[in-house]
């Protein structure tokens, strides 16, 4: 019977470890998105210019820019980072707030 409380007090610090990358990625998460909170101001910014070619040529630099930055993330964080991007991308072009109300990548789950 007393190795029964020692086996338990094993597990113990094995569950903190794994609630400790749980708070790395919610770390992770609050540094991403401010970072992601500038790059769409910029891409609303790019595309409510005058519509000059020097900002359409600096809204797809940005974009690339973008897609750069996410392939540094884990999967999940990507697709999160996919999804606000997309979104941002088509209000700032005028995209009808209807046509993607609704779209999540939560709803596969």
């Amino acid at each position: 019977q007393p190795h029964l409380p020692a086996a338990n007090r094993t597990e113990s610090p094995l569950d903190h470890r794994g609630g400790a990358s749980s708070t790395t990625d919610a770390q992770v998460d609050s540094v991403v998105d401010p970072m992601l909170d500038l790059d769409i101001q910029e891409l609303a910014s790019l595309t409510t210019g005058g519509g000059d070619l020097e900002n359409f040529e600096r809204l797809f630099s940005k974009l690339k820019e973008m897609k750069d930055k996410a392939a540094t993330l884990p999967h999940e964080q990507r697709k999160l980072h996919a999804e606000k991007v997309a979104k941002a991308f088509w209000m700032a072009i005028g995209g009808d707030r209807d046509e993607i109300e609704g779209l999540s990548s939560d709803e596969e789950h």
